[in-house]
């Protein structure tokens, strides 16, 4: 609200003049004629409270004001005005000569530097001539907030309250011990409702105790000046300051380093899941990381490095190759600091490798066939690749200096102090350079170069032919003893096979099969050598392209055949079996072939049984069956003697001497030729 307003006292005095009439003061319509002389003083009268009492003093014009307009007027009289300068001036003093009468209003206006006025005051008196003394009151009219520089401090910060300060606000009007303070408070920058202040001062203080606040929480403040007028100022300058957390005893919540991880040379990448505290916010949680050169070597006296607010941290200047240990700790705001010992370690890697390896190049070259040579050098040594893991580039051309070095013709093994290079071209130079290239691709730059010539090989193989190995009824397998030569290895001889079907049929311009290199057989397929006889000679070629010229034929077995004409079957009274032959008249071996046997008294009727050569199972009378047999052959029977009956190959499948004649019994084969079917009824 506005408060009482500053007053200006101004003393009129009215004195009668000599030589004029005087007149009642009733304010009766009838006045003196005349004049009266009237001075007008003006000052300014200020009241402060004070030990002992009310002191009162009057003091200069104030400064704000500029001129005094005074003004005289009655309806019976012509209006007098006068503005006097008064800028500065301790006082004024001011003689008017208004004609008498009564009702004679006297105006004040104190007015600034542009005319406006700072206060106002009028009075009415009769004027007859006889002194008298008026007192006029002015009242402010201020329109002017106070000046103020704003919010200078806050100070005394607790957990709840703090203290705010600032200059005193000066005024035109009002006094500085009456200027009260508007106080605006938000928890947000800019927040603050400037239509209700948050709280109000007393007048003239300069400072203010804030309390009621929260913990751990950011205010921001705006203080304003107000007059006694009810001017306010317009300052908007903010002030901010974060009240204390609460007491703080217990540690953050850690699980320690979670990773340790190079990524340099010379550093080294720590990581970790932020920590928790019922107090500290994760971005004021402090880690504190400490390092040693060997497990559980770290001294939590002294942290290495320190981390606030953050999941990471990058550890620089480390050496290449060696191994760190490292834990991290995570501290709150109150200093308190977790206990976990958990243990990460990280070996920094060696530096990446720019330098070749240091090779001698090239020792020798030699030709070890025709198609081959044979180079030879003293291993690379490399500052990080050990010498067993260097490989060498072998260049190749046929010309001096021609290699490409774009592009090794060959790569060799590791560690190897020699390489053999083939398929080379017989009665031909060539020139060679080896380069060592180390694990990182760095490639040494010799250019020593060794040449080689490539003997030509006009020399054919040593051979003593082929041979037949095994055939069946659709293939033959020819094997033989690996040639030799005087340049090129067994490894890369190859041989040619020439195939016919008569005696010396062979046509030796061009082989009918050719083997691998150093293959030492070879199986032909798509033949039938059970109905032909298959003529053939094996020839060796080396690398050079040089065949031997050996004539050496050899053949096919005959196809098998079997002769069962002169075969009777006998009982052996000792044995308790039937005896009888199968005999094979060309390369049959042990094959098996099939027999059915049939006995009993009349011979007539028999049933298939299923009969094994290693366990013939009881055969009852008038039976008869399939038997699987290698020659001689013998079954049981179950008694003796018995007519017996045995039948080779009933439906002529196999080749036979005596194709009518495929049957034998112990009462003569004739009987057998006509009387048997073709299968077992």
């Amino acid at each position: 609200m506005k408060k009482a307003p500053t007053r200006l006292l101004f003393v009129i005095l009215i004195a009668a003049m000599a030589g004029c009439g005087g007149g009642s003061r009733g304010g009766s319509a009838t006045h003196a004629t005349g004049k009266t002389t009237v001075s007008i003083a003006v000052g300014q009268t200020k009241t402060k409270a004070k030990a002992g009492g009310l002191i009162k003093a009057l003091s200069s014009i104030p400064e704000s004001v500029a001129d005094m307009r005074i003004t005289v007027s009655a309806p019976d009289m012509p209006m007098i005005e006068r503005i006097i300068a008064v800028s500065g001036a301790t006082g004024m003093s001011e003689s008017f000569d208004v004609p008498n009468g009564s009702n004679r209003l006297f105006s004040l206006e104190a007015l600034d530097n542009n005319d406006y006025v700072l206060y106002r005051g009028s009075a009415y008196a009769d004027l007859d001539g006889v002194p008298v003394k008026l007192g006029i009151t002015m009242v402010s009219s201020d329109p002017l907030p106070p000046v103020f520089q704003g919010l200078s401090g806050i100070s005394q910060i607790t957990e709840t309250s703090l203290v705010l300060s600032w200059q005193e606000a000066t005024d035109e009007v009002t006094l500085s011990e009456k200027i009260q303070y508007l106080i605006y408070m938000s928890t947000t920058p800019g927040g603050e409702n400037f239509g209700t202040p948050t709280f109000t001062t007393e007048p003239g203080v300069t400072s203010f105790n804030v309390t009621g606040l929260n913990p751990r929480t950011i205010y921001y403040f705006v203080v304003r000046p107000m007059d006694e007028g009810g001017n306010v100022g317009t300052n908007n300058l903010e002030l901010s300051a974060n009240t204390l957390a609460p007491s703080d005893v217990s540690p953050p919540v850690f699980e320690g380093l979670a990773s340790a991880t190079a990524s340099s040379s010379s550093a080294a990448v720590l990581g970790w899941k932020a920590a928790t505290d019922d107090v500290s916010p994760p971005s004021k949680t402090v880690y504190l990381v400490y390092m040693a050169t060997t497990p559980g070597g770290e001294n939590f006296a002294s942290p290495n490095f320190m981390a606030t607010g953050t999941t990471s941290f990058s550890v620089d200047g480390l050496n290449s190759g060696a191994t760190y240990y490292f834990m991290v700790r995570a501290r709150d705001e109150a200093g308190n600091t977790d206990s976990n010992v958990v243990e990460r370690s990280v070996t920094i890697p060696l530096p990446p490798d720019t330098v070749p390896p240091q090779f001698s190049g090239l020792l020798s070259a030699r030709a070890s066939s025709s198609t081959r040579a044979v180079l030879s050098w003293q291993g690379a040594t490399d500052d990080v690749t050990s010498t067993g893991n260097i490989v060498y580039l072998v260049y190749m051309a046929t010309k001096p200096g021609g290699e490409n070095f774009t592009s090794p013709s060959y790569t060799t093994t590791r560690g190897t102090t020699s390489f053999t290079a083939g398929g080379l071209s017989q009665n031909t130079t060539y020139y060679f350079v080896v380069r060592a290239e180390d694990e990182a691709g760095n490639i040494d730059s010799n250019i020593i170069e060794k040449s080689v010539r490539t003997p030509a090989d006009v020399t054919a193989p040593v051979f003593s032919g082929g041979s037949l190995t095994s055939q069946t009824s659709t293939s033959i397998t020819l094997g033989w003893t690996a040639a030799t030569d005087n340049l090129s290895s067994s490894s890369n001889i190859s041989y040619l096979i020439y195939l016919s079907t008569k005696p010396c049929g062979e046509s030796f311009t061009t082989p009918s099969y050719v083997t691998a290199p150093g293959a030492t057989s070879y199986t032909i397929t798509g033949v039938n050598p059970l109905t032909t006889i298959y003529y053939f000679v094996v020839r060796a070629r080396d690398g050079a392209g040089n065949i031997e010229s050996n004539i050496q034929e050899h053949t096919s077995s005959p196809p098998c055949t079997y002769d069962f004409s002169s075969t009777t079957p006998v009982y052996n009274s000792v044995t308790g079996m039937v005896d009888f032959n199968v005999i094979n008249t060309g390369y049959c071996g042990a094959v098996n072939l099939t027999v059915w046997v049939q006995y009993g008294g009349s011979l007539s009727g028999c049933v298939p049984v299923t009969v094994s050569t290693s366990a013939l199972s009881y055969i009852g009378y008038g039976t008869c069956a399939w038997l699987t047999v290698k020659d001689p052959v013998s079954v049981p029977v179950p008694m003796a003697p018995f007519t017996t009956r045995v039948m080779l190959d009933p439906a002529n499948v196999w080749t036979e001497t005596n194709k009518s004649n495929n049957c034998s019994d112990d009462s003569g084969g004739i009987f057998c030729a006509t009387a048997l079917p073709a299968t077992c009824p």
